[in-house]
């Protein structure tokens, strides 16, 4: 039962879903659902890359100001 309320937690933290309690014939529990139609469709944490190219110059230029992360760009050149 763990993962699950791992995974629904974490649902709840993104946004993906919302939870209402609700009582039925005197028993209440929390339920689960989808806050819109589309919440599952778009992404959560970032626009939708369309200009890759200043994406990756973003992501490498991190990489490198990072002492493990230039590590790791050196030894990906070395290999290539």
């Amino acid at each position: 039962m763990g993962q699950v309320s791992t995974l629904v937690g974490l649902g709840f933290a993104m946004g993906l879903i919302e939870q209402s309690e609700m009582s039925i014939n005197g028993m209440t529990d929390v339920f689960y659902y989808r806050p819109t139609f589309d919440s599952l469709v778009k992404p959560f944490h970032h626009d939708r890359w369309l200009d890759l190219p200043t994406h990756r110059a973003e992501q490498a230029g991190a990489l490198l100001a990072i002492k493990d992360g230039r590590a790791a760009l050196d030894e990906l050149k070395a290999h290539i």
